[in-house]
């Protein structure tokens, strides 16, 4: 299987044991590759979805609820 995708034209290779191929081939070797295309392939295809998003954080041991509800009016009225 993957000398068919690289004679079809891949590129790089996710593998799970170290593999022999081309030096302009990138190989990428991980434990587990389910866990490595779930960290990196729907963020690829959802075309980083962060992006588009705004976010605050608001950490610190006192004040967060009341920073929350006092700004909460303002965030939802800038919704675009």
């Amino acid at each position: 299987m993957l000398i068919k995708l690289l004679r079809l034209g891949a590129v790089a290779v996710l593998v799970s044991k170290p593999v022999e191929v081309s030096s302009d081939v990138c190989v990428i070797t991980v434990e587990d590759i389910r866990t490595a295309m779930m960290s990196c392939v729907p963020i690829l295809f959802f075309d980083y979805p962060a992006n588009s998003m705004r976010m605050i954080g608001v950490t610190g041991t006192n004040g967060k609820n009341d920073y929350n509800s006092y700004d909460s009016p303002y965030f939802e009225s800038s919704r675009s």
